[in-house]
């Protein structure tokens, strides 16, 4: 009986564990020439299905697993931005600031 109470206490720290690798990541996206928020920027984590977009205000929120080794990355259609990469590192938040191509 004791051992099954040392296995569960075990599992139970294990799951903490493993959940507390997940971090939330906020921020984001201006327009770098004139400082306004670009909404509809597509954000993800490279490598992974995990994404979302941004709002009317530029700001995006998501979960990321393990982002110590991960990158977001930031795209934008139509494609009057270039494709922005960024690892995470430490960082709970990363602002993008986007730059037109240059033609």
């Amino acid at each position: 009986m004791r051992l099954k109470t040392y296995f569960v206490a075990i599992l139970i720290l294990a799951m903490g564990v493993a959940k507390s690798q997940d971090r939330e990541i906020t921020g984001k996206v201006i327009i770098a020439e004139n400082g306004r928020p670009l909404k509809n920027v597509r954000v993800s984590v490279k490598g992974t299905s995990i994404r979302t977009k941004t709002d009317k205000d530029g700001n995006y929120k998501i979960i990321v697993p393990n982002p110590d080794k991960r990158t977001l990355v930031f795209k934008y259609r139509p494609r009057r931005y270039p494709t922005e990469e960024v690892k995470i590192g430490q960082r709970k938040s990363i602002d993008m600031f986007m730059t037109p191509w240059v033609r």
